[in-house]
């Protein structure tokens, strides 16, 4: 079967994932209980993860290999991040895609939000190091390889 067959029906532009990503990241920056920790996260880099964002959604979503990830930046990010920060992005996501699509338009983009919070909310419970390095690296095969 074609790839291009078995990808999903997308029902918007790239550059329309694109000021999603920049509308969660305005969203993010004002959020008095997200701002601090993604501070320490991103630093000054926020343009970078917006790309890296926008070319993670992509690739979940058309079916392309995923960009590389650091798997320190991810451990990093994982140590400082709670349960609720999570809850947190993830309802700034959801409201970034409302925001600018109507609800079946949205659908692709939440199931993408929706299995990343469930591949990073276990880690953050996972407070050995090298069990944790080991769950995240099955994570981003899994998505690699589109099981996730």
């Amino acid at each position: 079967m074609d790839i291009a067959t078995a990808s999903p029906t997308l029902f918007f532009e790239d550059q329309d994932l694109t000021a999603v990503v920049e509308e969660l990241s305005h969203r993010v920056r004002c959020d008095s209980q997200l701002a601090p920790v993604m501070k320490q996260i991103v630093g000054n880099r926020w343009s970078e993860l917006e790309l890296g964002t926008v070319e993670l959604f992509l690739a979940k979503l058309k079916m392309r290999s995923l960009p590389d990830l650091s798997v320190d930046r991810l451990n990093r990010a994982i140590a400082l991040l709670s349960r609720q920060d999570c809850r947190r992005l993830h309802t700034l996501f959801l409201e970034a895609v409302f925001a600018r699509f109507p609800l079946h338009d949205a659908s692709n983009l939440v199931e993408v939000a929706d299995d990343v919070l469930g591949w990073i909310q276990p880690l953050l419970e996972e407070a050995e190091l090298g069990r944790r390095q080991r769950k995240l690296l099955n994570g981003m095969e899994r998505w690699r390889s589109n099981t996730l």
